[in-house]
């Protein structure tokens, strides 16, 4: 649960619960995964055979195949086939389409104008599902229940001339297909709910004409268009970059460039460069690195051979690090804990030098003033979540003092005070009602004495 937990909040954009009291300083040490995985375009990680480990997808554009990684536990990793003669494999993506409790995968075909549902039945085994062949050049999958109605859907974005599309699901994994936005040369698809309305909204790229997109959804799948100028967009992601309780937007360009778009809570956004001259930039994924309290970024390059990290000083000013050494043809780049060791590592697909590779986050973390919040930090987690009737928070105070555990919505309005009292350390566990809340996201706050941690919640009321 808690990896699956973990897939979730990094591909939604959401942010895991972290103590605002420590510090660090990181390094990566790179392991490769393939070194003959021939124009590596798309990586992906979740657990697959659901044995409480990482593993890993890819897909491979010239090799036109669709593999996945097996981990052994200890980060070794062995391949097996989900397809070959795929044409011109272009993307991977997973999750559990059918609730029984194995990842099922996501992967578009660009050669051939159609992408697939792979349904895995827990045995090594996949069953192809065509859910769409007519796509021109299907470039990105995205997966997520984005009416609302207690199953996955689709979106997927098209190179060709088909945009950003999407596909409901009727519950019995039967897909109607909806055009969200008809234009050429898109790159990206995201859903997020961008503007705290208790519905999920859709973040797009379109390459050809230099714009990113945020599509508003009024609750009943009908969108209406937002766009930005952003010279030969690429990828976007939605997060709340600058903790103010709204949904920011960052992007990268193959123009090189890599940016963020600020909230001012009432979906006026206001462009922020992060930085130029990262050739090419391809994939970005958001994520706090260093376990400072804030969101860092992550982004491939395949002109400038690199992956890199944007470090977050907490006040949306960045530092670049890189994660790579030379990485040829940097296409795609994903982050999770793959090492099971509390930290976020860095996963990179090499499309010049058909390699896949990890980094482990060596996250060394400095004592000072705050050591012993470091070494018994405090903590929260929330399971199951997302959640629709009930779910339990766990959390854990590491010296005595007056707790308090309170719920707040995106707007930062107070919801339900849980805990308020004087608790001695040790852990503790509470219901968490979801009855009492509408469907939505959810800051739950965890306090003592000066240390403070945040977790987001989601809840599907309903």
């Amino acid at each position: 649960m808690e990896k699956q937990l973990m897939h979730y909040l990094l591909t939604t954009g959401l942010t895991i619960g972290i103590s605002f009291a420590s510090m660090g300083q990181i390094s990566f040490q790179e392991h490769p995964v393939e070194e003959k995985y021939q124009q590596t375009m798309s990586v992906f990680a979740i657990d697959v055979d659901n044995d409480s480990d990482t593993d890993i997808l890819g897909a491979a554009y010239g090799g036109n195949s669709v593999d996945w990684w097996e981990n052994d536990g200890n980060q070794n990793f062995t391949r097996h086939s989900i397809a070959s003669g795929y044409g011109g494999a272009l993307c991977v993506f997973a999750t559990d389409f059918n609730g029984d409790g194995y990842a099922d995968v996501l992967s578009t075909s660009y050669s051939d104008d159609f992408f697939s549902l792979w349904l895995n039945d827990g045995t090594n085994n996949f069953t192809e599902m065509i859910v769409s062949d007519s796509i021109d050049s299907p470039h990105t999958v995205f997966a997520i229940d984005l009416d609302l109605d207690d199953d996955i859907d689709i979106l997927c974005s098209s190179w060709g001339n088909d945009g950003i599309h999407w596909f409901e699901n009727d519950g019995n994994l039967n897909f109607t297909e909806h055009t969200i936005a008809d234009f050429a040369k898109s790159t990206c698809v995201f859903v997020v709910d961008m503007d705290n309305d208790s519905d999920l909204d859709v973040l797009g790229t379109n390459y050809g004409n230099g714009k990113i997109y945020f599509w508003e959804n009024d609750g009943n799948q009908n969108f209406t268009e937002h766009s930005f100028p952003f010279a030969s967009a690429h990828w976007v992601r939605g997060i709340d970059l600058d903790n103010d309780q709204d949904m920011d937007i960052v992007g990268s360009s193959c123009g090189s460039n890599v940016a963020w778009w600020e909230n001012d809570g009432s979906q006026n956004f206001t462009y922020h460069s992060i930085a130029s001259g990262f050739s090419c930039a391809a994939q970005i994924c958001v994520a706090d690195m260093d376990n400072d309290g804030d969101i860092d970024l992550i982004a491939s390059a395949e002109g400038s051979n690199q992956i890199a990290w944007w470090e977050n000083d907490g006040n949306q000013d960045f530092t670049k690090h890189p994660v790579s050494g030379v990485f040829p043809g940097a296409s795609g780049v994903y982050v999770s804990d793959i090492d099971n060791d509390n930290d976020v590592d860095v996963l990179g697909a090499a499309k010049l030098g058909n390699k896949i590779i990890w980094w482990e986050n060596d996250l060394n973390t400095s004592f000072g003033e705050s050591q012993k919040f470091i070494e018994r930090p405090l903590k929260i987690s929330v399971h199951p979540n997302p959640f629709s009737s009930t779910s339990e928070i766990t959390y854990f105070v590491p010296e005595k003092n007056v707790v308090q555990l309170k719920v707040y919505d995106m707007t930062g309005r107070l919801i339900s005070t849980l805990v308020n009292e004087v608790q001695s350390a040790g852990n503790y566990t509470i219901p968490l009602d979801g009855n009492d809340l509408r469907t939505g996201v959810y800051h739950c706050k965890l306090a003592n004495g000066n240390m403070s941690v945040v977790s987001r919640i989601v809840c599907m009321s309903d």
